[in-house]
């Protein structure tokens, strides 16, 4: 931040939080700038996945980047900086020139010359300061908070732990969380994250859920045009219990804190999504990929059988059936969970004008993981849906009419519609299928959590 002006180019040693940050502040102002860094990824011990689509985010304002490669050397000049680059897979060597170079390849804790050695204070290899969960160092009434010692290296950790020592020399209940600890990275968009990855989940063997968001599809975030990012939750697959939420976009770091606040009540991710949530706010993001999770909680409903494997598929390509003059036609949308209800009702609007007009291609009915059959625009009642090989459901829509319904000690006449659920009886069994037509039924009576974002 002491340059006195804006360099032509400047390369960035390190993909890390500080690196991108910077790199991100001075590419804004009109440097070209190249991150280089060891690793295959950004943002190491990130979640693999925001990793990936924030770095797609920073290729497209400009910034290049040199994974896997390792810095050999540097000689600077009055004019620029040469920098001897390998690529640490093949070994290839290049040179790589800028006129300014930031290092930003970690932090330590800035222990040394304290004297701690002459103190008796145990530190371990990498500087930081050993305590026990009181904060206490092996010197007892000698406390130790913040970068010092292990955690997360941040401002808000370390007030906590100042707060949570001071309760506990009081002699009163002291605690941090550190799970519960948000990192964000304050670029543009930024990220924000907290709890678990993906890849921990996996490490651990923990079964879960995922709920992603595009806000790309967030009202908030066309009008004032940051549509750049995402949501994701991953929760408990047995409990529904949050486990961990990340997001990329403008203000992350402040919607974050609905997730820290949910997490540190135990909430699951369908306690999120009922909850009422302004429109439009970027906050409704949250609330749909909770909603998103909460669906996907019937995964044998979207799988398939190959050979005498069960498929399970994170992809949803949802085949509608559309009526025309000579029957119905099942065009396919894909990524049918990445869309709003307004994109929805767009795609099949567009579909059904290509079935009419007999323009429907072999490519639009491809690809589907389920399908919703409609026999009600031809006066159907109540039919069974014939299943679509290889796909393991087909829900079966039919013609709303009127009925007379018990409400209360009332009888009331109000529109009905059966539905019906054909499915593979060797991947799901009557309790799923039961279970998935009961959540229908109540999003169908209830569609209020489907039109936020609309």
């Amino acid at each position: 931040m002491e340059l006195r002006k804006v360099p032509k180019k400047m390369i960035v040693i390190g993909g890390g939080v500080i690196g991108l940050e910077m790199g991100t502040v001075w590419r804004r102002l009109g440097a070209e700038v190249e991150v280089i860094e060891y690793l295959p990824r950004i943002l190491p011990g990130m979640d693999n996945e925001i990793a990936d689509k924030f770095m797609k985010i920073m290729q497209k304002q400009g910034i290049k980047f040199k994974l896997g490669h390792s810095v050999e050397s540097a000689q600077s000049s009055d004019s620029k900086v040469t920098l001897t680059i390998k690529n640490v897979i093949s070994s290839n060597i290049e040179k790589v020139e800028a006129d300014v170079v930031l290092v930003a390849i970690g932090r330590k804790p800035n222990t040394s010359g304290l004297g701690l050695k002459e103190l008796g204070l145990e530190v371990d290899k990498q500087g930081f300061i050993n305590t026990n969960h009181n904060f206490e160092t092996s010197i007892p009434d000698i406390y130790a908070i913040g970068d010092v010692i292990k955690g997360p290296m941040l401002a808000h950790k370390a007030e906590e732990d100042g707060v949570a020592a001071v309760e506990i020399i009081n002699g009163e209940a002291g605690h941090v969380d550190y799970n519960l600890v948000p990192g964000i990275i304050y670029t543009s968009p930024e990220v924000a994250v907290i709890g678990q990855t993906e890849e921990n989940l996996k490490d651990q063997k923990i079964e879960y859920n995922k709920g992603v968001f595009p806000l790309s599809a967030n009202s908030r975030a066309k009008a004032i045009g940051h549509t750049d990012g995402m949501v994701k939750i991953l929760s408990d697959k047995s409990t529904d219990k949050i486990l961990g939420a990340h997001i990329i976009g403008h203000e992350a770091g402040t919607v974050i804190h609905e997730l820290s606040v949910a997490m540190g009540f135990g909430a699951s991710s369908e306690d999120v999504a009922r909850i009422c949530h302004g429109h439009p706010t970027i906050n409704e993001a949250v609330k749909e990929a909770a909603a998103i999770d909460a669906l996907k909680e019937y995964p044998a409903v979207n799988a398939e059988i190959e050979g005498n494997e069960i498929i399970y598929k994170n992809y949803y390509n949802i085949g509608v059936a559309v009526g025309t003059s000579q029957g119905l036609v099942v065009p396919v949308i894909k990524d049918a969970d990445k869309m709003t209800i307004g994109e929805t009702e767009i795609t099949i609007a567009q579909f059904g004008k290509k079935a009419k007009e007999g323009n429907l291609a072999i490519s639009d009915m491809a690809g589907g993981t389920f399908t919703i059959s409609n026999g009600g625009v031809y006066g159907s009642l109540m039919s069974s849906p014939i299943l679509n090989p290889p796909q393991s459901g087909i829900l079966g829509m039919h013609k709303i009419q009127k009925r007379p319904v018990a409400i209360g000690n009332n009888i009331e006449i109000r529109p009905m519609m059966y539905l019906a659920l054909s499915y593979d009886h060797r991947i799901i069994d009557g309790r799923e299928a039961v279970s998935f037509l009961v959540r229908i039924k109540e999003i169908i009576e209830d569609p209020r959590r489907l039109v936020i974002g609309a």
